[in-house]
């Protein structure tokens, strides 16, 4: 018996050279591009909204990123937050309508208070990198589960309420 050599372990799978490079660009921050990006699709589900064209994946993209401000936004100050909270009421408005009237709209609340809190969303992404974008959504999806983000008491958008 030899006891002095031993067979080399073989790695379960490959070494993956783009490790390093994955893990800095989690959190570099977002670059101009990137933050218009996502910015963007926000804007663009609430324009489709307000004009009454949206859909309930048009709503989904305007709840994640008000959900995900609020996350982000916590640490900055109250005054942040309620700007955030003023938005969500009028998106949880605007569903409570969709669910009796099957069409999107925006009242004066929502014309109002929805576009500060994506101007608040907007500039968040300027400081903030896809790691913290992803842990405030997932942490937002969390908040939702517990009941602890507003919103409305009805049935899910995406499933016919019979």
């Amino acid at each position: 018996m030899s006891h002095g050599r031993r067979k080399p372990r073989q790695p379960r799978w490959p070494a993956n050279p783009m490790t390093l490079e994955s893990t800095c660009r989690k959190v570099k921050t977002f670059d101009k591009e990137e933050a218009a990006e996502l910015s963007n699709e926000a804007r663009i589900a609430w324009l489709n909204l307000k004009h009454g064209t949206g859909t309930t994946t048009h709503f989904d993209t305007l709840a994640t990123a008000l959900n995900s401000a609020l996350v982000m936004c916590e640490p900055i100050g109250q005054e942040a937050v309620d700007v955030v909270i003023r938005a969500q009421l009028s998106v949880v408005e605007m569903q409570s309508r969709y669910r009796r009237t099957s069409t999107f709209g925006a009242d004066a609340n929502a014309l109002a208070n929805v576009p500060d809190g994506l101007d608040l969303y907007d500039q968040l992404l300027t400081f903030s990198n896809p790691l913290q974008l992803v842990r405030a959504v997932k942490d937002s999806w969390k908040r939702i589960e517990n009941g602890d983000v507003l919103a409305s008491v009805g049935p899910r958008l995406d499933r016919p309420a019979w």
